[in-house]
């Protein structure tokens, strides 16, 4: 793999980061001794099935993950879909390599640490994403009220429940395919960059399964996803449950 598919935070992002983490011990004593919700927590925070239901229902909608096979071997064709989502730094490797389309209309963000960097770097994006999603729930809670207004969430009753059917923390893929499975309707659900960990993150050159399970996500995936629709791989054989493609109403 080659260097120039890193993204890294740029210095300014990492102070900023720097800054907010000293001032969230600040906050949460605020918060504390106010008896004050945190605004990712409070009743001004969108839900994202709500903000982005209509703009995916009905509509070929591509959730490009970070999986570094995608850039080794591009296909044609991302940015004809109706509507392109990708996760974190994907945005950023998309416009580096130029070669996995342009277009990113949803980013999906995994934790308090990246939405803080990739805020901060937003400008450095020519296409920047017209919603930013936050798929974390615990992390919600010591996001900074500048950052939280600017974000709609994952609904956290369907995290506990995708947790409980992979039977571990899913990942921020695993989320989004649940997310947009839900909401895409007449619609179809494309992926890109999923191979489930048989590759680094392209972002960073790591492969860090940590607390998810490969082949309960790849089981996930067939189930909400159809086969021909995950694009780049290839189910080996024996993989995936039984029963059909199916997907969930919201």
């Amino acid at each position: 793999m080659t260097p120039e598919y890193r993204v890294d935070p740029s210095f300014r992002a990492k102070l900023v980061l720097a800054g907010e983490d000293w001032l969230q011990a600040l906050r949460d004593g605020w918060w504390r001794s106010l008896g004050t919700t945190p605004p990712a927590l409070g009743p001004g925070a969108k839900d994202a099935a709500a903000v982005v239901g209509p703009l995916v229902a009905g509509r070929s909608v591509a959730l490009i993950g970070n999986a570094t096979s995608l850039l080794d071997d591009p296909p044609r064709g991302i940015d004809d879909h109706d509507v392109i989502v990708r996760i974190n730094r994907g945005a950023h490797v998309a416009e580096q390599l130029g070669t996995i389309g342009s277009r990113t209309d949803i980013l999906l963000l995994a934790g308090r640490r990246m939405a803080i960097t990739l805020a901060v770097d937003e400008h450095l994006l020519k296409h920047k994403p017209g919603h930013t999603l936050f798929m974390s729930v615990a992390d919600r809670r010591r996001l900074p009220r500048w950052l939280a207004r600017r974000m709609s969430y994952y609904p956290a009753a369907w995290r506990e429940a995708l947790e409980a059917e992979l039977g571990a923390r899913p990942s921020t893929g695993a989320m989004g395919i649940d997310l947009f499975s839900r909401l895409v309707g007449d619609g179809t659900l494309h992926l890109y960059g999923f191979d489930f960990w048989d590759s680094p993150t392209s972002y960073n050159l790591r492969t860090k399964v940590g607390p998810h399970a490969p082949n309960a996500e790849r089981d996930f995936a067939l189930r909400r996803v159809r086969p021909e629709h995950i694009h780049g791989w290839r189910a080996p054989d024996g993989a995936g449950p039984p029963e059909p493609h199916a997907t969930r109403e919201p």
